[in-house]
């Protein structure tokens, strides 16, 4: 990466923090939009190091997908060819890579330089209730094949002989199961636009509305596409709680899911690194050094209380106290 690139880098950077005097997302996302226009070599150019982070994420897909790859096409002995069939390599997928990661990247700074729309990617998590109305389900045939609520006479031959083989205190278990997302595969996409109808001859950068009015009108709102995701029968692992779990409270909730000892997860299979216990620690850690910072502000706080309530006692009894003998008795009668 060249000098001048580092710099413009930083530029970008520094612009995306400079952001506090804005009055709305929109506005942001407009500054945002000219800032990376003035940054490209002519209105219709892509980036300077396009082709260089192109390579770079090519590279970072291929290590993910290696591995994946390796599994779907294991080596195999036909008897017309004496040698194994091999995997896909680099130079086998480099085209299609290219082609998706160069497409994805003019199509987000497509999207970037639009200053009339602020594109949001509505956030899925793991282990959700499955919802239609923000998800498209990718194994739905799978999934409707094997809900349980479906009545027995009602469902093929090979869901059939799959419900044989349960027990019915599985078959009982598993009607109360829901669908679940197992893998997220990408966000939603929702487009904002500020303002109200715009007329045929409209553009990004020029907007015209159909009345003068309209232009701060409201926002319209357009789904763009929902999000991806891969479901699963079953309880939310949030309900295991293994560590608190036996194996018979477990297989009376997550049923023939359950394995003894629970779910292994993603990061506990060896030679994976175990990203989220760093997370965990890390966030538990920077959480007792703000409780630790904040006991030491409380206990200067009782101290200085203490300081000033002794200083107080000493301003009242500043003046000489007369020894008792001198003090004078006031009664006559005595």
């Amino acid at each position: 990466m060249s000098l001048g690139e580092v710099k413009r880098m930083k530029r970008m950077d520094g612009f995306e923090l400079d952001q506090t005097d804005v009055n709305t997302g929109f506005d942001r996302n407009a500054r945002y939009a000219a800032t990376i226009l003035a940054h490209l070599p002519t209105p219709t150019s892509l980036p300077h190091n396009f082709n260089a982070h192109v390579n770079t994420i090519i590279g970072a897909l291929w290590i993910h997908l290696a591995p994946l790859l390796a599994l779907v096409h294991p080596p195999s002995y036909p008897a017309s060819t004496p040698l194994p069939i091999p995997a896909p390599s680099p130079k086998t997928v480099f085209a299609d890579l290219q082609r998706l990661t160069v497409s994805a990247g003019i199509l987000s700074l497509h999207m970037h330089l639009n200053p009339h729309t602020a594109y949001h990617h509505v956030p899925l998590f793991e282990e959700d209730n499955y919802d239609s109305s923000v998800m498209e389900c990718w194994n739905d045939p799978c999934m409707r094949k094997r809900n349980m609520r479906n009545k027995y006479e009602d469902v093929d031959e090979e869901e059939q002989k799959r419900r044989d083989a349960l027990s019915e205190a599985e078959k009982k278990r598993a009607r109360g199961d829901t669908a679940l997302t197992q893998i997220l595969c990408f966000n939603g996409v929702t487009a904002y636009r500020r303002g109200g109808w715009e007329v045929g001859s409209s553009t990004a950068n020029h907007p015209v509305y159909e009345k003068g009015e309209y232009k701060n009108m409201g926002v319209r709102v357009r789904v763009l596409t929902q999000g991806l995701v891969y479901c699963r029968w079953g309880r939310t692992l949030s309900s295991q709680k293994a560590a608190e779990m036996d194996n018979e409270t477990g297989k009376k909730i997550h049923g023939d899911a359950w394995r003894e000892g629970g779910f292994m997860q993603f990061t506990e299979v060896e030679g994976v690194f175990d990203w989220l216990g760093v997370e965990r620690k890390e966030k538990a850690e920077a959480r007792k050094a703000v409780l630790e910072r904040m006991a030491g502000r409380a206990d200067a706080a009782a101290a200085d209380k203490t300081v000033v309530q002794a200083e107080g006692v000493k301003k009242k009894g500043k003046g000489k106290r007369k020894p008792r003998g001198e003090i004078g008795d006031f009664d006559p009668g005595r």
